[in-house]
């Protein structure tokens, strides 16, 4: 086991874990921060901000970061001039469609019911976002070539610098939103000049390779225009509802419904990094048809998507150990029906993973359509109404549809046990327990119902934490 987690794989693993969960980690750690000096309009307002450079995010190099993780490891592919091809159209495409969004800006803010204008803060915004998309360029080449030092040193440089400046201009000088904004950008602008300076060599192109360079480029954009689509309904997906619910509701509801998806999501990403992670593995075993590791990591992840949702409905109805701010404490009224909303999607990933392995990827696209054509028909038939709760039930309803639908395309594809279908139902009851007794019970009863979860919590931790040491060394050892 000792010689197991010493190797290079193992321990590219575990930083690539790490490095998937900071930037939802980072969100999640300053949320309290959030909750005590920022008004929740204020936080309804960088939900707007967050929409505009998520979409920029988008286009901002054409995905030539799919490309990049991807094609670098084809044979006989000449890596240094396909690394300073891609780094270079990426740079050149940033600037271009930086100059778009930064001109469009002003007409996509017009569409919002708040009045709330691009500039300043939102141009701050998407100029962090640019500097982020040349962060990930460089970062991926480094995950490529198993540059771990330099990876974790710049990545800890960022986390640790954004949470400082935040930390500073949001409690020192009382910034509220902006102190989050700048805090961003000041980190990323003072990392960038160092990692241009470091990987300088990456960007020397002799007048002999120039030409090599740029066709790796357009092979590298080649490759990634495909994924766009699929990338924009994501960007849909993920913060469309965002976009509806502004419509319908006040500024500080929209507040509201982000700071239940922080809370809710983050378990999710935790667990979907460790599983990225471990994503060759698993497809290999699923083509050895090894189902007995496969059922076990099953068991792992979906267990830790339902402690991790229980823990945050025992936070999410304290808030007040945080906040006094009433319409932040108020949120604990729809934690139970977002619990129960972000489950089915929470289940997802596995029945995935065994679609992609019989090379079926089209599939899930296709159900994720469904499913976002269900949400967004939802979202407007019941946000107007029912407002939050609407967009959770909607949230909800579309991925029950999505579960179903991949779950019984991967149960043609590889053989399944009556656990594989029982799990879910039993999390699920699991999870209703909880939050009856959490929310809906007697003070007393509350108090027993927490203790009781939180010793479940800790029983559960220590008998997983042999299966999870077992699951390790299969999946890192099998050949």
């Amino acid at each position: 086991m000792k010689n197991i987690l010493k190797s290079k794989y193992a321990q590219a693993s575990t930083l690539y874990v790490i490095l998937g969960i900071l930037p939802s980690a980072i969100n999640f750690l300053l949320l309290p921060l959030y909750l005590k000096y920022l008004d929740v309009s204020d936080y309804g307002l960088l939900v707007l901000i967050n929409l505009y450079s998520g979409l920029f995010n988008v286009f901002g190099c054409l995905q030539l970061n799919i490309a990049a993780n991807t094609q670098y490891f084809a044979k006989g592919l000449d890596k240094e001039n396909y690394r300073k091809g891609t780094l270079y159209a990426a740079f050149f495409i940033s600037l271009i469609m930086f100059s778009i969004f930064s001109a469009m800006g002003g007409i996509f803010f017009s569409f919002y019911k708040t009045d709330f204008s691009f500039f300043p803060l939102g141009f701050v915004g998407l100029v962090s976002t640019a500097l982020t998309v040349w962060h990930t360029m460089i970062f991926v080449f480094l995950k490529n070539e198993y540059r771990l030092k330099e990876l974790g040193v710049f990545s800890v440089a960022l986390t640790i610098l954004g949470i400082g400046f935040q930390s500073y201009f949001i409690i020192e000088l009382q910034w509220g939103l902006a102190g989050i904004l700048y805090g961003i950008l000041f980190s990323k602008i003072i990392i960038m000049p160092f990692l241009l300076f470091y990987f300088r060599k990456w960007f020397l192109i002799s007048l002999n390779n120039i030409n090599k360079a740029l066709k790796y480029g357009q092979m590298a954009l080649k490759f990634s225009l495909p994924f766009l689509p699929s990338i924009i309904l994501y960007w849909i997906q993920t913060l469309g509802d965002r976009f509806v619910l502004e419509r319908f509701v006040s500024i500080e509801k929209v507040g509201q419904y982000a700071v239940i998806l922080a809370l809710l999501t983050f378990p999710q990403v935790v667990v979907n990094a460790v599983m990225n992670a471990f994503k060759p593995k698993l497809l290999q075993l699923l083509n050895e048809e090894k189902h007995l590791h496969i059922q076990k990591a099953e068991f792992l992840y979906t267990s830790f998507i339902v402690l991790s949702l229980a823990f945050v409905l025992f936070l999410g109805t304290h808030l007040h150990w945080i906040t006094d701010n009433k319409k932040y404490i108020d949120i604990n009224q729809y934690l139970f029906l977002g619990v129960l909303s972000i489950l089915p999607s929470s289940m997802l990933y596995v029945h995935q993973l065994k679609i992609m392995s019989a090379e079926k990827t089209g599939d899930i696209s296709k159900y994720a359509f469904y499913a976002f054509l269900m949400q967004f028909l939802l979202l407007f038939l019941l946000v107007p109404e029912y407002g939050i709760s609407g967009a959770l039930i909607s949230f909800g309803l579309s991925g029950v549809l999505n579960y179903i639908l991949n779950a019984i395309k991967s149960f043609t594809i590889h053989q399944y046990s009556v656990l594989t279908i029982l799990r879910p139902a039993v999390h699920f009851i699991t999870l209703v327990l909880a939050g009856l007794a959490l929310i809906h019970f007697s003070l007393e009863i509350k108090i027993v119902a927490e203790i009781v979860g939180l010793c479940t919590i800790i029983l559960l931790s220590l008998i997983l934490r042999k299966e999870i040491q077992q699951v390790y060394s299969r999946i890192i050892s099998s050949k």
